[in-house]
């Protein structure tokens, strides 16, 4: 894959847009200001001083030659070019772009950071033998760790031969987990506010064993680290009573209907019955 030539360009200044010279130029042949521009980047493009051979001048961008020529007359006219020879140079050209020796000496500068660049890289590069050398410390290093940690005890005692190996970090009591109400220290019976929460909450939805849903209540609380409160658990109550009646006519459609409640099962007449 070829590489991509690195582009040039070349300055010119911002001021020609209202300068006189300009100006005169373009009023004495339309689109003079475009061959000068375009010597301008053929000089920077060949390196020159800021001159440019004429036939290349005229023949630039493909307009007829005799149109050339009288742009190149209005260029002289104002003084943006000056005919040296079958050359012609741009005025002022060196004051914004680089000559021969200054580009020669630019390219030789990025040689040079070049070369230093590359040095520095093949210096730091690990060679074969800095690789080895790196792998077999790094074997022996994770070998001697792995013997010692094979070694060592972790009882520190001395101990008889047979017996097994003692391991004080797993000798302790295994701590005991509560699985009760009681062991995690929730009360079981019903606080006094609890039959008033119940006939609250029964005047909206009526309320089946009031004892299993105070267990509930306080399970839920527990859960949630709250404290019971008589206005929290009617609240509670009535939730969970409505949402237990929506809930059944979908159990009834499901089978959840008692076996007395539903109808035998009888076929269906096809009127050849005798």
């Amino acid at each position: 894959m070829a590489t991509k030539k690195r582009e040039i360009y070349a300055r010119m200044a911002t001021q020609l847009r209202h300068h006189e010279r300009c100006a005169i130029a373009e009023k004495a042949c339309p689109g003079a200001m475009g061959l000068y521009a375009f010597l301008l980047m053929q000089a920077r493009g060949e390196g020159t001083r800021g001159d440019t051979l004429e036939d290349v001048a005229y023949a630039a961008w493909g307009a007829p030659i005799a149109y050339r020529k009288k742009q190149a007359a209005a260029l002289i006219k104002s003084g943006l070019v000056v005919k040296n020879g079958d050359r012609l140079e741009v005025v002022k050209y060196l004051d914004h772009n680089d000559g021969p020796e200054e580009i020669a000496a630019n390219k030789a500068k990025s040689k040079k950071r070049y070369e230093e660049w590359d040095q520095r890289q093949k210096a730091s590069a690990p060679t074969e033998d800095k690789r080895v050398c790196n792998a077999l410390s790094s074997i022996s290093i994770s070998h001697s760790l792995s013997s010692e940690s094979r070694s060592r005890d972790p009882d520190s005692t001395p101990r008889a031969p047979d017996a097994p190996p003692s391991y004080p970090h797993n000798d302790a009591p295994e701590a005991t987990v509560p699985t009760t109400l009681v062991e995690l220290g929730i009360p079981v019976a019903e606080p006094a506010w609890w039959p008033a929460a119940v006939a609250t909450a029964s005047a909206v939805r009526p309320i089946s064993e009031p004892k299993a849903m105070w267990l509930k209540y306080r399970g839920a609380m527990a859960r949630k680290r709250w404290a019971p409160s008589q206005s929290h658990a009617v609240g509670w109550l009535v939730e969970v009573a409505e949402k237990a009646s929506r809930n059944a006519p979908a159990r009834e459609q499901q089978g959840g209907a008692s076996a007395a409640a539903r109808r035998p099962f009888a076929p269906r007449r096809t009127g050849t019955e005798s």
